[in-house]
């Protein structure tokens, strides 16, 4: 895949003027994807913050003495 997008982008880059739209179009589109990449990055640890909550309360981990593990007599 990385060979053939090397391979695209340099025969890009040899056309010239005609090939002029295609790479305003690729520029386009690559400007589009790091902006949705920001954005993710940008709100991951709101929900690396709300997941460990989360997965403490599930775990019981929060109790300051774990309940005893087996049965009693």
């Amino acid at each position: 895949m990385l060979l053939i997008a090397m391979l695209f982008g340099t025969a890009l880059a040899l056309m010239g003027a005609p090939a002029a739209p295609v790479t305003q179009l690729v520029e386009t589109l690559s400007k589009a994807f790091f902006r949705i990449v920001r954005m993710v990055t940008s709100l991951a640890p709101i929900g690396a913050f709300g997941a460990m909550p989360f997965t403490i309360g599930v775990s019981d981990s929060a109790r300051p003495f774990p309940r005893p593990r087996g049965r009693r007599a």
